[in-house]
């Protein structure tokens, strides 16, 4: 049984007309549920689709940066564009589909970190069978970015729901 408004258990004459009646409330409730609904669908897309931009937009960065001409050598300039642009595409993956999921965000959060540590662990497998070094530490980077970000959100230390997260220098540990 759903739990009674407030509003109903107030006497007629001191609410406004429309307020606590049963229609307004059921087509308030059903336009949440209708915008819960499409933020459960586009969830993993805009995770996804996120990710992909994030990547590209620092691929582009770092590679074109200004101190791209200041490295030595190719290695260590590849080195940067992957560790960089690779580790906030598992970054971007967990904390947007995190932010957009309506409910249960830390939830959310700890089950797209394990979902890229497990598409990104096969990745890098595959990528070693196939003697693809730079393939593997670009998805074993992808997998740091999302492990990370789903350890910080699960323990609080990134906010999802407005709040102020908890400081990494506070005192206790056991308030979750």
């Amino acid at each position: 049984m759903p739990p009674v408004p407030l509003e109903a258990l107030q006497p007629a004459e001191g609410r406004p007309k429309g307020v606590g009646s049963a229609p307004a409330e059921t087509a308030v409730a059903g336009a949440t549920r209708g915008a819960a609904a499409l933020r459960w669908v586009l969830c993993l897309p805009i995770a996804l689709s996120g990710a992909w931009a994030a990547r590209t937009a620092l691929k582009v960065i770092v590679t074109f940066g200004p101190d791209d001409m200041l490295a030595a050598n190719a290695f260590v300039s590849h080195l940067r564009v992957t560790t960089v642009s690779d580790g906030a595409m598992g970054v971007a993956f967990v904390y947007l589909g995190a932010l957009v999921a309506p409910a249960h965000r830390r939830r959310v959060g700890s089950i797209l970190g394990v979902l890229a540590l497990l598409v990104s662990g096969a990745a890098v497998l595959a990528r070693l069978l196939q003697h693809d070094s730079w393939a593997a530490f670009a998805a074993a980077c992808t997998a740091v970015g999302a492990g990370g970000t789903a350890y910080a959100i699960h323990v609080g230390r990134i906010g999802l729901d407005g709040g102020v997260p908890r400081s990494i220098f506070s005192a206790s540990r056991s308030g979750r």
